[in-house]
């Protein structure tokens, strides 16, 4: 289906930009409950609004399902209001992608909750599927410009949650590879004292060298067969093709947990999705920032946006890993003889900080910086903003000039 979303009266150019990790804590949730007994989750993403306006489409990764049962009640198992989803459309956001490993939290029945809730708001959507059909993806016409969206994950936290897809399910969820220890007998013995002692000890001793290896690293680290699931992926991308698609863009969940850098297995299968005909990856999971970049056939790689919200690193640990701080990835785009193709990409840093007692709200470094009156607050902000800088270009300088948004490269 391809939606005309054509926002600005110029069809010259579209800019998109890309969120990365969308939380909701299960402390947040009563933290923002009204004396009605609703809630409003607009204070966390409002600071943002009228930037995100200034773009033609915006997308975030929504991680966490939008059910119509139990709240979330553990650390890692996630549901949250309608209401949360309503205060993303309402400020700005354009679309959520949902294949994450949080999507099946409350099982399949959440699913399906999820996309039911996420239409009743009008916040478009791509990753979870009410039907199996081919593309799961959206095209949206954005200036005339048809761009096609898809979003696919590792993994779903079966081995956690313990929903695991019967084989007739597995088109639910945009995997592109199997759900994580899907085989019961190695399940069964991975989770062994005996094994967990190994795993712990290898980790202890050598990483570095053996942690790569499927048996020593955790489940959401591990990979799993994949073959049916790429080439379903592939299928996607090229229906997308078929119906009109000038610009492909793949928002992939894959990685760890906090890594300073992308692992091994995130850079094996970008590299191999890259091989697709597609044009851009935006990677979310490891809730820290890593590097983007542009290959030689210009295709645009980012290895992960960071936590565009949470309260990890604000009002909870791990507080070390600058898990506060995210970026904005900025997509301009332009077309020229029926070729769609970036003429610009840029950036924009972002931070998570604390207002209250388990509540959170996401605002511009660049404003944090500009507004401070502490001289040596503002130092500390300025080296930050270096650090996050040089991180995403992969680069070394010194000094930079302070902006809202910088470019990629150049």
């Amino acid at each position: 289906m391809i939606i005309d979303n054509s926002k600005n009266q110029s069809f010259d150019t579209v800019k998109i930009t890309f969120t990365g990790d969308i939380m909701c804590d299960m402390d947040e949730i009563p933290a923002y409950k009204t004396k009605t007994g609703e809630y409003d989750f607009s204070d966390i993403f409002n600071s943002c609004k009228d930037f995100f306006l200034l773009s033609d489409f915006v997308v975030g990764n929504l991680e966490t399902p939008i059910a119509n049962s139990e709240y979330s009640y553990e650390r890692i198992v996630f549901n949250s209001p309608i209401e949360f989803a309503e205060a993303i459309k309402a400020n700005g956001i354009s679309m959520v992608t949902t294949a994450n490993n949080h999507c099946l939290d409350r099982g399949v029945s959440g699913l399906t909750d999820t996309i039911s809730n996420l239409d009743t708001v009008g916040l478009k959507h791509t990753g979870l599927n009410s039907k199996n059909i081919q593309p799961s993806g959206i095209i949206e016409k954005i200036n005339d410009m048809k761009i096609g969206f898809l979003s696919y994950t590792y993994g779903t936290n079966a081995c956690y949650n313990n929903h695991y897809l019967d084989k007739n399910e597995k088109w639910k969820v945009n995997l592109y590879q199997e759900q994580e220890l899907y085989n019961p007998i190695y399940r069964c013995f991975y989770n062994s004292i005996f094994c967990v002692f190994i795993r712990k000890a290898i980790n202890y001793f050598s990483r570095r060298f053996l942690f790569h290896r499927n048996i020593f690293c955790p489940p959401y680290e591990r990979t799993e067969k994949k073959k049916q699931f790429l080439q379903r992926m592939n299928n996607d991308i090229n229906a997308l093709k078929n119906l009109g698609a000038e610009y492909i863009i793949m928002c992939l969940h894959a990685g760890g947990q906090y890594n300073p850098h992308p692992i091994r297995k995130t850079k094996k299968i970008i590299a191999k999705i890259a091989k697709f005909n597609l044009d851009a990856i935006i990677t979310n999971h490891e809730h820290v920032i890593h590097y983007g970049e542009i290959l030689s056939n210009n295709k645009i790689i980012a290895y992960s946006l960071g936590n565009f919200t949470s309260q990890r690193g604000t009002n909870k640990a791990p507080f070390d890993k600058m898990a506060e701080y995210s970026l904005l990835l900025h997509l301009y785009l332009s077309k020229d003889k029926m070729i769609v193709q970036p003429f610009n990409i840029t950036f924009t840093i972002t931070k998570t900080i604390s207002v209250g007692k388990n509540k959170v709200k996401t605002v511009f470094l660049f404003d944090l910086i500009k507004n401070c009156d502490d001289e040596n607050k503002r130092k500390e902000l300025l080296f930050d903003n270096l650090k996050i800088y040089n991180l995403f270009r992969n680069s070394d300088e010194k000094e930079i000039e302070l902006k809202l948004e910088y470019p990629l490269k150049g």
